[in-house]
């Protein structure tokens, strides 16, 4: 599911397309190994949509400023 909303949401737009594959693998994971008890102590009451979202947005973007500097050097 975090991949469908990662990609629809425009977070994956600046992803080369000969890359979407590697990024999503490894941007799962990421979030796997670093961020699953963060996102498992969410709240699962109405409104804390807004919250996850905002979190999820924020820890794609770290993670996709790593991956894009990692192909980036890799291209060099």
């Amino acid at each position: 599911m975090l991949s469908i909303y990662v990609a629809t949401s425009g977070l994956m737009d600046a992803i080369p397309v000969n890359e979407v594959r590697r990024f999503e693998s490894e941007l799962l994971q990421f979030v796997e190994t670093s961020l699953t008890a963060d996102f498992e102590e969410y709240p699962r009451e109405e409104g804390a949509d807004d919250a996850i979202r905002a979190d999820i947005k924020k820890a794609v973007e770290a993670f996709r400023e790593r991956f894009t500097a990692a192909v980036a050097a890799a291209a060099n």
